[in-house]
């Protein structure tokens, strides 16, 4: 499994081309969306309607000002992968 984490811009470029070529492994692709607003998320979805991975929302991280230790630190500005 590969779980990547995002904000509302969306997965990163590769994540698609990672899911695609690893597909006939098993690779399953997880892209959650944090620190995201919900109505960013369904635009993104419906701007989006094929994709090779499953998207979800996180309603827990709703978006932030970029402030100084959202700058250095925040999800909003360095999406993770694990």
């Amino acid at each position: 499994m590969f779980v990547h984490f995002t904000t509302s811009n969306g997965p990163q470029p590769w994540v698609a081309a990672v899911t695609e070529r690893y597909k006939d492994q098993g690779l399953q692709t997880l892209v959650v969306f944090a620190a995201t607003e919900r109505a960013d998320f369904d635009k993104w979805v419906a701007a989006n309607p094929t994709r090779n991975f499953t998207v979800v929302w996180d309603p827990s991280g709703k978006a932030w000002g970029e402030g100084i230790a959202n700058t250095h630190f925040g999800v909003g500005m360095f999406p993770a992968s694990l």
